[in-house]
């Protein structure tokens, strides 16, 4: 099978990959209740699922610089999919639940190889808008799961279903990659390889010993843990401490969701490129959002979910758009896989700190806690841009002292 592809069929195949995975990872809520009783087991048995998964997929995310070192971005892409795909249909298969949580590693692995391989791709591309694109892509895909879904079961289908249908269209995609594998290279990787010794090649190890890498890596860790506290503690402090009815308050969650995914598409469009100051400035915007959400000042205080999604919908993207940037271009590759394990730990850490501090001093507590992450947040960026020009200064110094001196 002979199939070329252009630069727009490249294009369309990446933010598609992206929207399944996000039609993926959203379909989980929808077939629990089925899925569960399946198999017997208790509500809060989802816990384990989401974390048997969460560690498969920072294990590959945190071998991806690794893995794209010996293997092409075709490889990579085709392993991606062929494995979620199987991983995908061992769970539609599954007779048990240990089997069940097998196959919920397995395909955790996958979508640990495929999101940072895709970020790679986005990152390389000089058009900074499809950074944006990608992860709008993720979110339409994880607003259409649910509905997929949804739709299955009301028309009958089993929760088994939905699993066959993802795990079929990833099969397709698998297939795809396996037929245009030699046209999906990585120019980084072609960059570096050229300019240095195979055997000398950055590793794991190495990369984990500049502190610009760390300081990136706790960007990501904190930024993922704000955004996901706004989507996942909204609606709990709106109904429950705020009195909102439950359709005003899943109006307004969905409302964070969809500025946020708009904000990303508006941005792309724009061609929006990394600059210190224009993630200052996203910030800040997330600041006064978090601020307006602690206040509580009227109706303000809901809306306020809208503002933060807006503002915060260009951090993600135009942080990665410029890993390259900021760690040089032989760390990349480690650097973004590094970036994608450390935004699925705040994820799951950052949420779970805010529930802790909301059962303590009541759901209001939440607007104060993203206030704080916030502004963290924003210290941390100042910190990362100090470490990425110290060294450059440090340099230019030395060179006019040297220049004097002779």
């Amino acid at each position: 099978m002979n199939v070329q592809l252009t630069k727009n069929h490249k294009l369309f195949i990446t933010l598609s990959l992206y929207a399944l995975q996000g039609l993926s990872v959203s379909s989980l809520g929808v077939v629990w209740p089925d899925l569960r009783h399946t198999f017997g087991m208790p509500l809060e048995a989802v816990g384990t699922l989401i974390t048997v998964s969460m560690v498969s997929h920072l294990l590959a995310s945190f071998n991806n610089g690794r893995f794209l070192n010996r293997f092409s971005m075709g490889q990579m892409l085709f392993a991606g999919t062929l494995i979620t795909t199987v991983g995908l249909w061992s769970m539609a298969l599954a007779p048990t639940w240990l089997l069940l949580i097998l196959a919920s590693f397995i395909s955790g692995w996958g979508a640990g190889i495929l999101n940072p391989s895709l970020n790679t791709i986005a990152a390389e591309d000089k058009r900074p808008k499809l950074m944006h694109w990608l992860h709008a892509a993720f979110g339409i895909g994880a607003s259409i799961g649910p509905l997929v879904i949804t739709w299955l079961i009301s028309m009958g289908f089993s929760w088994r279903t939905g699993y066959w249908l993802i795990g079929g269209i990833f099969a397709f995609t698998a297939v795809l990659f396996l037929a245009t594998i030699s046209q999906w290279q990585s120019t980084i990787k072609n960059a570096v390889a050229q300019s240095t010794n195979p055997k000398t090649a950055v590793t794991l190890r190495q990369a984990l010993t500049r502190p610009i890498i760390w300081l990136s890596m706790l960007f990501f860790l904190l930024y993922t843990g704000m955004e996901v506290t706004v989507g996942q503690w909204s609606y709990s402090l709106f109904t429950e401490a705020r009195n909102i009815t439950p359709v005003q308050a899943g109006l307004w969650v969905s409302a964070f969701y969809g500025s946020m995914t708009a904000g990303r598409i508006l941005w792309g469009w724009f061609n929006l490129t990394y600059a210190s100051w224009k993630i200052h400035t996203s910030l800040l915007g997330v600041i006064i959002g978090a601020g307006l959400l602690w206040l509580n000042l009227g109706w303000t205080g809901e809306a306020a979910v809208v503002i933060i999604g807006l503002c915060a919908s260009a951090v993600f993207p135009m942080m990665m758009s410029g890993t390259s940037r900021r760690v040089g271009e032989a760390f990349t590759t480690h650097t973004i896989g590094l970036q994608v394990a450390m935004a699925s730990i705040g994820a799951s850490i950052v949420p779970g700190l805010a529930g802790l501090v909301a059962g303590k001093w009541g759901l209001e507590v939440i607007g104060l806690f993203v206030l704080g992450t916030a502004v963290l947040l924003t210290f941390v960026h100042q910190w990362t841009e100090h470490a990425q020009t110290a060294p450059k200064k440090i340099a230019h110094t030395a060179k006019r002292a040297k220049k004097h001196a002779i």
